[in-house]
């Protein structure tokens, strides 16, 4: 079942579990698990966003704990007490099980238009979830040291959707 909502300027933006899949492949990585082998993934929904007026590749939101924890947990209870879910397994809620604190939000349109939407997808996830600090308690800046491996692994020049290895690499493509 798809979990989406469209926003007023008709937007999409979806649940996509497969985005959380391939960040777990992503932390295994030894090449980027010290930027983010401390990120809890349960605390994290990927949605894969649709719309051609964003021009952003990717973004880490923080949202806290409280108020996603109750909605959460206010919903299940909703549900089995209409009869809709069944809770008959679960002793009580494992407080972790809904503490939501960030979204990445993944821009599928503008992923789709580079020369490599795979790589550039997860050099877009990798970089999002080092936004997300060690104590899970908001976003972390970044300044330049933090993207030394993810230029070792993607290349440092970037020009309309595609990694090169050098300046002249990234002219020829403009």
């Amino acid at each position: 079942m798809a979990v989406y909502t469209i926003d007023g300027q008709g937007a999409k933006y979806e649940v996509d579990r497969t985005l959380k899949d391939r960040a777990h492949q992503l932390m295994m990585n030894p090449q980027f698990q010290s930027l983010i082998s401390h990120v809890d993934l349960d605390q994290v929904v990927f949605l894969r966003v649709s719309s051609k007026k964003c021009d952003w590749l990717g973004k880490c939101v923080y949202v806290g704990k409280a108020p996603q924890n109750i909605i959460a947990k206010y919903v299940v209870g909703e549900l089995a007490e209409k009869g809709l879910l069944s809770l008959s397994n679960v002793s009580g809620f494992d407080s972790d099980m809904f503490d939501i604190r960030y979204l990445i939000l993944v821009n599928d349109d503008t992923i789709r238009m580079t020369e490599d939407p795979t790589k550039v997808e997860d050099g877009v996830i990798v970089h999002e979830l080092m936004h997300i600090k060690s104590n899970a308690e908001g976003i972390v800046k970044h300044d330049i040291e933090d993207f030394r491996d993810l230029v070792s692994f993607f290349g440092p020049y970037w020009t309309k959707g595609v990694f090169a290895s050098s300046v002249w690499d990234a002219e020829e493509s403009d």
